[in-house]
C-alpha cells in the first residue's frame, strides 16, 4: 500500500488537506447530507485509489479511517465516488467586509475555510495570524480560528462572494432514529439564553455553531 500526497481524479487535482463537499448526488446515494464539507485526510493506493475523508459531524454509515478519526467521522471514498458525489471546495478566502473580533477589524485578512455550516450562515476559518481565537476542535492552529458569517468572505482568486449553504438533509420517518431526549430546552451560562433541540443528534451537529456573531471563537 502506497501513501500519496495528491492524485488527479477526473478533472480534480486532489491533495491532503483539500475540502470536498457532498453534493446532491452524494446525498441521493446515501453518502451524507448535501452541503457537508469534508477534509481529505489520507490518500492511498492499494489496488485502487482510496481517499480518506473526515467530517466535522458524525454521519450514518461512516467509520473511523482505520483509527485516524473519531467513530462515524471517517469515510473511504473510491475514485468514482469522488467524481460523482463530491465537489472540490475552494478554501482560500479574504475577509472583504468590516468584521470585528475582540475589538479588532479583520477586514483584508486572508482566511482558510475549515468548515461551512449547513444550518446557518456561519463559517469556521483559520487566519494567517493569531487573533486570540480557538483551534476549531483541532482542525486549525490554536488562536487562529474563529467563526464568521459567510457574507464577509470572498474567494481570493476571483473575489466572488461566498454563498451560504441552505441544504437540509432528507430524512424519512423510517430513517429517523428515536433520540434519548427530544425537544429539550437547555439553559446555558449566558444571560437570558436557552437552546431547544429536536434531538441529541441535532445538538451534536449544531453545538459548534452556537453563539453570537461577535467575538466568537472555536
Amino acid at each position: 500500500m502506497a501513501k500519496l500526497k495528491q492524485v488527479v481524479i477526473g478533472d480534480k487535482k486532489i491533495k491532503i488537506g483539500d475540502k470536498l463537499r457532498i453534493n446532491g448526488s452524494g446525498q441521493g446515494n446515501g453518502i451524507g447530507p448535501s452541503g457537508v464539507t469534508t477534509t481529505v485526510r489520507y490518500i492511498k493506493e492499494a489496488g485502487e485509489i482510496m481517499i480518506g475523508l473526515s467530517s466535522p459531524n458524525r454521519l450514518d454509515g461512516w467509520g473511523d479511517l482505520d483509527g485516524m478519526v473519531d467513530r462515524r467521522k471517517g469515510f473511504w471514498a473510491t475514485r468514482d465516488t469522488i467524481i460523482d458525489c463530491f465537489d472540490l471546495v475552494e478554501t482560500e478566502f479574504l475577509i472583504t467586509e468590516d468584521y470585528a473580533f475582540k475589538n479588532r477589524n479583520l477586514k483584508g485578512m486572508k482566511a482558510n475555510l475549515i468548515f461551512q455550516s449547513k444550518h446557518a450562515d456561519d463559517c469556521f476559518i483559520e487566519l494567517d495570524e493569531d487573533v486570540g481565537g480557538g483551534c476549531a476542535d483541532g482542525l486549525g492552529k490554536t488562536g487562529h480560528c474563529i467563526v464568521v458569517p459567510a457574507k464577509v468572505l470572498a474567494k481570493q482568486s476571483s473575489r466572488e462572494k461566498l454563498k451560504a449553504i441552505k441544504a437540509k438533509p432528507i430524512v424519512t420517518d423510517e430513517e429517523r432514529q428515536p433520540a434519548f431526549y427530544d425537544n429539550v430546552t437547555f439553559e446555558v451560562a449566558a444571560p437570558d439564553v436557552k437552546i431547544t433541540v429536536a434531538s441529541v443528534e441535532e445538538a451534536d451537529e449544531d453545538v459548534a455553531s452556537f453563539g453570537s456573531h461577535t467575538d466568537r471563537e472555536t
